[in-house]
């Protein structure tokens, strides 16, 4: 056999062959959740809050009606309360209920049956005669308050009072100067309050 030939020159590229079809790859199913993660440590109390306005004081625990008045009488003058006189009480105070009301300074109105106490604190000059006050009520009530009546014993101190007593018919009431007179002091000088207890 002879030799072999040189190697002959590389032809030319052929033409690029066409695109094959995209393949189809199938939807793998969804792999089952993981279990919970552990929970994180609580979160450190926030700052509170500034405290909200106080709301409005409520009635008395108990009563079912309740009235307050005071007397007011501007220095230098002072308030005279002569025999068979009424005591005044020209401010209002607090007041709830309908079974006890005001028709003036000097005179409430009891609307109901029922068991009441009334207490007064009259603030006297050192120049007033030790006087008297009673109860004055014009209905019916047991025991009746003007039975018992209330005296000044020194001048200048407080003169005060309070009585329980049931109401079998309304009517009114005032407290009532019945002795040798009083001389209240200036400024507030008088303070009533009537409570319905039942």
């Amino acid at each position: 056999t002879g030799t072999t030939g040189a190697t002959g020159a590389t032809g030319a590229t052929g033409a690029t062959g066409a695109t094959g079809a995209t393949g189809v790859c199938p939807t793998c199913p969804t792999g089952p959740t993981g279990p919970t993660g552990a929970t994180g440590a609580t979160g450190a109390t926030g700052a509170t809050g500034a405290t909200g306005a106080t709301g409005a004081t409520g009635p008395p625990k108990g009563l079912s009606a309740f009235l307050s008045r005071t007397n007011f009488c501007p220095s230098p003058a002072v308030t005279i309360i002569g025999f068979n006189t009424p005591v005044p009480f020209n401010t209002p105070g607090v007041q709830f209920g309908t079974a006890i009301t005001v028709i003036n300074d000097t005179t409430f109105g009891i609307n109901e049956t029922g068991f009441y106490r009334v207490s007064f604190d009259l603030y006297t000059s050192t120049t007033s005669p030790l006087g008297t006050v009673t109860l004055k009520f014009s209905g019916s009530a047991n025991p009746n308050p003007s039975t018992q009546p209330f005296s000044l014993t020194l001048a200048g101190t407080i003169l005060t009072g309070s009585i329980v007593f049931e109401v079998t018919s309304p009517g009114t009431l005032q407290l009532v100067q019945t002795g040798l007179g009083l001389i209240l002091a200036s400024g507030v000088d008088a303070l009533i309050t009537i409570e319905k207890l039942t």
